[in-house]
C-alpha cells in the first residue's frame, strides 16, 4: 500500500509542476503576442506618418525645382556683368582627368 501511495504522491507533484509550467509558458506566449501586436500597430502608424512626410517633402522639392528653373532661366551674361563678374584674362585652366586603362583585362 505504501508503494501505491508514493506513486500517487509522485504523480500529484508532477501534475502540479506540469500545470504551473504550462501556465508560465502560456503567460510568456500571451505577453510575446501582445508585444508583437503592439509593435505591428506602431509600425503601421509610423509608416502612415512617414508616407505623409514623404508627400510633403516631395511637394517642397517640386517647388524648389520650379524656383531653381526660374532662377536659372534668368541668368545671362548681362546679369553676370551686373553682379561684378569679368571675362577671364590669360590662359584658363580646367581640371581634367586622364583615362588610363592599364589594369583593365579584356577577353
Amino acid at each position: 500500500m505504501t508503494n501505491v501511495t508514493k506513486t500517487i504522491n509522485t504523480i500529484d507533484r508532477l501534475s502540479v509542476t506540469l500545470f504551473w509550467s504550462m501556465l508560465s509558458i502560456l503567460v510568456v506566449l500571451v505577453g510575446a503576442y501582445g508585444y508583437m501586436v503592439n509593435t505591428t500597430v506602431w509600425n503601421a502608424f509610423n509608416k502612415d506618418k512617414a508616407e505623409a512626410e514623404i508627400v510633403a517633402l516631395n511637394s517642397k522639392l517640386g517647388d524648389l525645382e520650379f524656383q531653381y528653373m526660374s532662377l536659372s532661366n534668368g541668368v545671362s551674361i548681362d546679369v553676370a556683368y551686373e553682379m561684378g563678374f569679368q571675362n577671364a584674362v590669360g590662359k584658363t585652366q580646367f581640371a581634367s582627368r586622364e583615362f588610363v586603362a592599364k589594369n583593365v583585362a579584356m577577353k
